[in-house]
């Protein structure tokens, strides 16, 4: 049958020279027995149709080539729970670090917007060399059977009760360890006011008040820690209940310095330009009202975040 022998030789151009005959020759008894079958059962040959059904049932030449084939995959089974989890930490280190890195970047005066498309870069970039360097390592551990004792030794009595964990995704996590940073490297650089800005075409000279610099550092702190739970939640990708009263406690700490912030006399000294027409007092009234809106939804956000933890820690 043409169909068959149209087969047959599909399948030999997915197999090695060695391997062609030997393969063909035990395929092609195998199809004709089923074909002799049917045709028992049917008092007849077979049809196109009935060929065709038969050798659909068999598979692509490809998928049925690639079965005698010895090894199909650069990780195989026994190797992939230990490398999955090896390239899991190794990325994760390579994140953390370039994202930590990055700081010096931010703090020696580069933009927040090219440092966070340096982070992006530099995370793809560096994540392709990660996943191709363990990889190899693995494809070249199995390729040597090397034994796998050392790498799954065990003992039941080692085990240790884990307390319960909720599920925490990596993607929010870095966005937010990224937010954080970026928005700490603006606050270490706000101190270098007065800066210039632009109102109804006037240049304006615009600084903080000497106020600022009661909640300087701990605005620090709280940053700070903010940077090591977020890369902490990162690398374990999970809630627990340690974390959850660390965030419960920053988010307390915000409060209580965005209220010592609300209680400042003056938020900006805005020195105005020769323009009368311009009332000035009203624009450092607006600017005042733009912050304070700011600091309530900051405010609103981390009474959420207590509530929604408490909750959390609850569950576990």
């Amino acid at each position: 049958m043409k169909m068959i022998q149209n087969y047959l030789d599909s399948l030999e151009s997915y197999l090695p020279d060695e391997m062609k005959q030997d393969v063909r020759d035990e395929l092609e008894a195998s199809i004709m027995d089923q074909v002799e079958d049917s045709q028992e059962a049917l008092g007849r040959e077979l049809n196109t149709e009935e060929t065709e059904a038969l050798l659909l049932k068999l598979g692509h030449p490809m998928r049925v080539a690639s079965s005698y084939l010895p090894k199909q995959q650069l990780v195989g089974p026994e190797f992939f729970p230990a490398y999955k989890k090896a390239l899991e930490i190794a990325l994760t280190i390579t994140f953390v670090v370039i994202v930590l890195i990055s700081v010096f970047g931010l703090l020696s005066g580069q933009s927040i917007f090219d440092s966070f498309i340096n982070i992006i870069a530099d995370v793809v970039n560096k994540g392709i060399y990660v996943f191709a360097i363990v990889t190899i390592v693995f494809y070249v551990m199995e390729y040597c059977d090397t034994n796998l004792n050392h790498l799954y030794a065990w003992s039941p009595k080692d085990l240790k009760s884990k307390s319960k964990r909720l599920a925490l995704s990596r993607v929010e996590t870095g966005f937010e360890l990224v937010v954080t940073i970026i928005f700490m490297a603006w606050w270490n650089d706000i101190l270098t006011w007065p800066a210039e800005a632009l109102i109804e075409l006037q240049p304006v000279k615009v600084s903080l008040s000497a106020e600022w610099q009661s909640v300087f550092w701990s605005v620090n702190v709280v940053l700070g820690l903010s940077v090591a739970l977020a890369a902490y939640n990162f690398v374990m990708a999970s809630w627990s209940r340690f974390s959850l009263a660390a965030e419960i406690i920053l988010s307390v700490a915000s409060l209580v310095i965005i209220s010592q912030i609300w209680r400042f006399e003056q938020l900006l000294i805005v020195d105005p330009a020769l323009n009368e027409d311009i009332r000035w007092e009203r624009v450092a009234d607006h600017v005042d009202y733009g912050i304070y809106s700011i600091l309530a939804i900051i405010a609103v956000i981390c009474v959420f975040e207590i509530i929604s933890n408490f909750r959390k820690i609850r569950s576990i």
